[in-house]
């Protein structure tokens, strides 16, 4: 809130700068000067009076000591809250502040809107004013008596004063059934916004998984391509070293010589022309003429 604000909202700004500040009316206050109300989200109500240079604070209400359950009505810039029939508090929605502390209230308690009896609908009975709905009676009774009479000289002639008085309040009642209906339509339109707000909101965290749900999936089959990429390079590796041991083992059988024999006979298998003193199957044994050549044809 601004500090630049005059008194008393500046000072109810200074003592709750989280609240919203709006004119209203506990059902305990008797005062006649200005009464504020602050709305906390989290303390609750505090109800001040203002006196010339101070505010005082007459009662404060943590949520915890406020009815979960309030009927709300609405007449011209005034909502008033009660349980049961008991009034609770009226404040001023007319201003941004006065609709924000009624935010605040409607949403920490369940609402509901007051539902009149057939009979309140009736001219005369609407406002529920004793006096007032004795004296429809009276009127009703006089047009119903000269209805089943028959007889208009006999009948009791109903008073253009009680006339006057039913038609007024006959229109203050269609401004009570008008602000109420207003109220209905009101709650009907925010219970569909509401409604709306959340199957968007469904819709976007539905969207939001989809999205993190496809992303794991191409994150799992990169790494599955990947881990086949590497499975696949270690076969082929495998495969190739496999090769390499097979040629080099090919390759050194191919070279080795075959040097124990155990005569002349078996060398010439191999070497038919015999060996020389250098070959590795030479054998003096073999050198039967010392001619440092073994096993020659003769």
């Amino acid at each position: 809130m601004s500090t630049s604000r005059p008194f008393p909202l500046n000072e109810l700004d200074r003592l709750h700068p989280n609240g919203f500040v709006t004119l209203g009316k506990a059902k305990s206050a008797t005062y006649s000067e200005p009464f504020y109300v602050v709305a906390t989200e989290k303390e609750g109500l505090y109800f001040y009076v203002r006196h010339q240079q101070s505010v005082e604070l007459l009662v404060y209400y943590h949520w915890n000591q406020i009815p979960d359950e309030l009927f709300k009505s609405d007449r011209k810039n005034d909502r008033t809250y009660r349980h049961k029939k008991t009034v609770i508090l009226t404040i001023f929605i007319g201003d941004d502040e006065g609709k924000e502390v009624a935010k605040l209230i409607e949403r920490r308690k369940k609402i509901l809107l007051l539902v009149r009896p057939w009979y309140r609908k009736i001219p005369g009975y609407r406002s529920g004013t004793v006096w007032k709905m004795l004296l429809a009676s009276l009127v009703y009774f006089s047009l119903l008596s000269g209805m089943v009479d028959g007889d208009d000289d006999k009948a009791q002639p109903v008073k253009t004063e009680q006339i006057n008085t039913i038609k007024a309040e006959d229109t203050e009642d269609k401004e009570i059934a008008d602000d109420e209906k207003a109220q209905q339509e009101a709650a009907e339109k925010e219970k569909a916004e509401k409604e709306r707000e959340r199957k968007e909101e469904l819709a976007a965290q539905k969207k939001a998984e989809e999205k993190e749900a496809a992303k794991q999936a191409a994150a799992k089959k990169a790494e599955e391509k990947r881990a086949a990429e590497l499975a696949a390079q270690k076969e082929a590796d495998k495969k190739a070293e496999e090769e390499r041991i097979a040629q080099e083992e090919e390759a050194a059988a191919a070279e080795a010589v075959e040097t124990d024999f155990a005569n002349c006979t078996d060398l010439r298998t191999v070497y038919p022309d015999g060996v020389p003193s250098t070959h590795p199957a030479y054998q003096d044994k073999m050198d039967r003429d010392n001619d440092a050549f073994a096993c020659e044809q003769s």
